[in-house]
């Protein structure tokens, strides 16, 4: 059995890495106190909204409600890009994919360009605990296509019913996998992303474990 796991707010928790670099950020280039970083974060992060909504328009939004003219939107993007370097390795999700490695193939899938998703990969210190990383832009196409999935099957010699996609996003994870016949699981950031697609939602990564093993 195969299990396609996505990268990004499902084995790396990027709302975390986006907290961490957005704190550093108001207080350099904001020139922010602490106790106004606490006051501004939470907004941030709704408005970020897990890096779903269009990274430009969401960069506007916080600049707006920051009060912060000085610094445009797509300095904030650029800068933003930086959250890569806050990724930390998490032992307890690697000791996880090492027990599933025990009774699964594991595959990586993973939008993105190679230098970035590959940064990400080395900084959360995953690539030896799977047998294949498929990053779009290396395999040539990219979620939510079936074809990227298919290239994921061929790769590992594994059928659609032998599969399981396992992701945070209904979209690129969930659906174009039950199109082609694959099992799926949902691991939504939040209990309003939850989709009725999947054929087993979760509440975290951590939970995988007792539905699998």
């Amino acid at each position: 059995m195969l299990l396609v796991l996505d990268l990004d707010n499902t084995l790396i928790d990027r709302d975390q890495a986006y907290a961490s670099f957005m704190q550093q950020w108001l207080k350099e280039k904001a020139f922010m106190s602490k106790q106004q970083i606490e006051a501004y974060l939470p907004q941030i992060m709704r408005i970020d909204n897990h890096g779903y909504n269009e990274p430009l328009e969401a960069c506007e939004k916080i600049l707006r409600v920051i009060e912060v003219n000085k610094i445009s939107a797509e300095q904030l993007w650029q800068d933003s890009q930086q959250l890569i370097d806050y990724i930390m390795p998490s032992d307890s999700l690697k000791r996880m994919l090492d027990r599933l490695a025990l009774r699964y193939q594991l595959a990586l899938l993973t939008n993105g360009s190679s230098s970035r998703q590959r940064k990400k990969i080395h900084n959360a210190t995953l690539a030896p605990h799977f047998d294949y990383i498929g990053v779009s832009e290396e395999i040539g196409t990219s979620k939510p296509s079936t074809c990227a999935f298919t290239h994921i099957l061929d790769a590992m010699g594994a059928s659609a019913r032998e599969a399981i996609s396992v992701g945070d996003n209904i979209h690129n994870d969930i659906e174009p996998a039950t199109k082609i016949g694959m099992k799926t699981i949902h691991i939504p950031p939040h209990s309003s992303h939850y989709s009725s697609h999947a054929d087993i939602t979760l509440n975290h990564i951590f939970e995988l474990e007792q539905h699998l093993l």
